[in-house]
């Protein structure tokens, strides 16, 4: 399946409170149709100390749908702020899609 990637953005929020506290990464992944459930999860196998690299892996549920080109929020985070990580790698089927150099903090 081809998919596209765009609008990543990766944050480091330092924000004390309830909502804060937390790294994210988030974007829009365009599929062929509704039928498909994008997610982020955590890949070990590309992440080192300074870099998080995050794996695309779709759900296709059942059923019928239309044959249209969908566009899909996706994203990951975890509790805490991560001043350590300086770059985000986003792979699809084990190829690099996307790296994200700019990480937006938040304070």
């Amino acid at each position: 399946m081809h998919i596209e990637a765009k609008n990543w953005i990766a944050q480091n929020d330092r924000m004390p409170g309830p909502d804060g506290g937390k790294f994210r990464v988030y974007g829009t992944l365009t599929v062929g149709h509704s039928g498909f459930v994008p997610s982020l999860v955590k890949c070990d196998k590309h992440s080192t100390a300074s870099t998080l690299a995050l794996d695309i892996t779709v759900e296709k549920l059942e059923g019928v749908f239309l044959q249209a080109v969908v566009d899909k929020a996706v994203s990951f985070s975890v509790s805490e702020a991560c001043d350590s990580i300086e770059s985000v790698e986003i792979y699809y089927q084990d190829q690099l899609l996307s790296t994200i150099d700019n990480i937006l903090v938040t304070h």
